[in-house]
């Protein structure tokens, strides 16, 4: 039996957990006709990971292995992303960027880097699927909102961010990220 391609492997990441798919690009950068070498993109969760190889399924199959190297899709559990509002009003203190995220709306789920990300989600079960055995990137997490009904999450994040407003330091900088209403709304304050 063969094992599944770098490829396969983000196809199938992208279905099982209904995330917006990822986009594959090669094309040819350099060489001769009878030895060209192509450059591959994969674009996925919010990250474009780029390699080259002679031919483009090389490419192709370079650029997958090393997204899958670098992003490291694996399993793990619903409760590793959750933080408390306690928890979250102690670690806001450190970072000088902060985005709320209304999680019942976004497509992507945001990667790791100096931000701290915060998605608001309401607690149901599908809500738990969804993030159940997706790797959690750093500094990220999901904060249950408490509260049920149309716009909630978008009610919450804005009774977060004030919170977080008045503990953080005079100059950080937050974010407000919704999709709701087939709209995307981005507030920087």
């Amino acid at each position: 039996m063969n094992a599944i391609s770098p490829k396969n492997k983000i196809i199938e990441y992208s279905v099982k957990y209904n995330v917006k798919s990822p986009i594959f690009e090669t094309f040819k950068v350099s060489g001769t006709d009878h030895n060209p070498i192509f450059k591959s993109c994969v674009t996925f969760l919010n990250s474009t990971i780029e390699s080259t190889g002679y031919g483009k399924k090389q490419a192709e199959f370079n650029a997958c292995s090393l997204f899958l190297e670098k992003i490291q899709l694996k399993d793990s559990s619903y409760t590793d992303w959750l933080i408390s509002r306690q928890e979250l009003l102690n670690i806001a203190k450190n970072f000088n960027c902060i985005k709320l995220y209304d999680g019942d709306n976004i497509q992507t789920i945001p990667l790791g880097d100096n931000t701290l990300k915060i998605i608001s989600c309401s607690n149901t079960l599908s809500v738990k699927k969804r993030f159940e055995r997706l790797q959690k990137p750093i500094n990220t997490y999901l904060l249950l909102c408490p509260i049920n009904g149309q716009d909630a999450n978008d009610h919450y994040i804005t009774f977060i961010y004030g919170g977080l407003k008045a503990i953080c330091q005079e100059n950080t900088i937050f974010e407000i990220v919704s999709e709701d209403h087939f709209a995307i709304s981005v507030n920087k304050f």
